[in-house]
C-alpha cells in the first residue's frame, strides 16, 4: 500500500464544477478553495520518498495521504449534491469525512494502532478475497506485495475495527462528549443512506401537503451551509497534518481560515455560546 514515492508531476489542480444557488456563495467558494489546497498538498506529499522513515512513521504518512485522497472525493460529492439541493443525501459523505478524521486521530495518538491497522490489511484481504473464491496463493502474493514482505504467513492481523480499538462508539471513548459526537457525526448522518425510519419521518414532514414542488422540498433542508462549514474544518485537518508530516507549505491556508471564521460569524452556524461551552469542556477534560 504505497501512496508516496510517486513520480514527480506538474502542480496538481482540481477543477470542481458546482452551483452555489442553494448554498451561501462565499462559504461555498471557501469550501472549493479548501478542496484545491488539500489537493495541492496531496500532490506534493505523493512525490516524497518515505522509504528511509521508521516503519511506524512511514505508515502514518501512507495512511494520511490515502485518507486525504478519500476525503477529496467525499468533499466533492457533498458539493455536487448541494448543487442540486440534495442536502439530505449529502450527509453520508460528511459522515465519511468525520470517520477518516477519527481514524487518523487514533493513529496519530497510538503507534501500536498504526502497526495493527497495517497488519489488519492481511486479515481483511484473506477474509474478503477467500469469500470471492481467490486462492490462498493469490491472496498471499498480494499481501506480500502490499506489505513489502517475503512470507505472508508471518502476518495474521485482526479485524480493522479491532485494530483501531473496537466499534466506532468505542473508538470515540476519548472524545469530549462521546455519545453526542456519535449521534451527531455517525448516527444522524447515516439515517438517509441506511433507510432509517427516522429518515422516512423527516421526508414525510418535508413533503406533507406539497403539490408540484414536492421533489424540491423532499431532499432539501436548512443545513447545507452548516454541513459545508463542518466539512471545511475536516479538510483543514488534512491540510495541516500533511503540511506538518511532510514538511511542506501550502500558501493561502491562514487567509482561508480567516474567511471561514468570518463566514461563520455572519451565518451564525457555530455560536459564541457553543464555542465557549466546548472550550469549557476541553478545559475540564485537561484538568482530569
Amino acid at each position: 500500500m504505497k501512496f508516496t514515492g510517486q513520480p514527480k508531476s506538474e502542480r496538481v489542480n482540481v477543477t470542481v464544477k458546482y452551483r452555489d444557488v442553494f448554498t451561501d456563495a462565499e462559504l461555498t467558494d471557501i469550501f472549493v478553495t479548501a478542496l484545491k489546497l488539500v489537493t495541492q498538498a496531496v500532490g506534493a506529499a505523493r512525490i516524497h520518498d518515505t522509504s528511509d522513515d521508521e516503519e511506524v512513521e512511514r505508515w502514518k504518512k501512507e495512511f494520511l495521504v490515502g485518507y486525504a485522497l478519500l476525503a477529496i472525493g467525499e468533499a466533492r460529492s457533498m458539493l455536487l449534491l448541494f448543487s442540486d439541493r440534495l442536502n439530505i443525501n449529502a450527509r453520508i459523505h460528511l459522515r465519511a469525512l468525520w470517520e477518516y478524521e477519527l481514524k487518523l486521530t487514533l493513529l496519530f495518538a497510538d503507534d501500536d494502532k498504526v502497526l495493527k491497522l497495517r497488519d489488519a490489511f492481511a486479515y481483511e484481504m484473506r477474509d474478503f478475497a477467500m469469500k470471492l473464491g481467490k486462492t490462498p496463493d493469490e491472496i498471499d502474493a498480494e499481501i506480500e506485495r502490499v506489505l513489502g514482505i517475503d512470507d505472508a504467513s508471518m502476518v495474521v492481523g485482526t479485524k480493522e475495527k479491532n485494530a483501531l480499538g473496537g466499534n466506532v462508539k468505542e473508538q470515540m471513548r476519548d472524545e469530549l462528549q462521546p455519545e453526542i459526537r456519535y449521534l451527531g457525526t455517525f448516527s444522524w448522518t447515516s439515517l438517509v443512506s441506511h433507510g432509517g425510519v427516522l429518515a422516512l419521518h423527516e421526508l414525510a414532514k418535508a413533503t406533507d401537503g406539497k403539490a408540484d414542488n414536492f421533489l424540491f422540498e423532499a431532499f432539501g433542508d436548512n443545513k447545507a451551509d452548516a454541513l459545508l462549514y463542518y466539512a471545511f474544518w475536516v479538510l483543514m485537518f488534512f491540510l495541516v497534518h500533511i503540511e506538518k508530516k511532510f514538511g511542506i507549505g501550502i500558501p493561502g491556508r491562514d487567509e482561508l481560515i480567516a474567511r471561514a471564521t468570518a463566514a461563520n460569524q455572519r451565518l451564525n452556524i457555530v455560536t459564541p455560546e457553543q464555542e465557549a461551552r466546548i472550550q469549557k469542556l476541553r478545559a475540564e477534560k485537561g484538568k482530569n
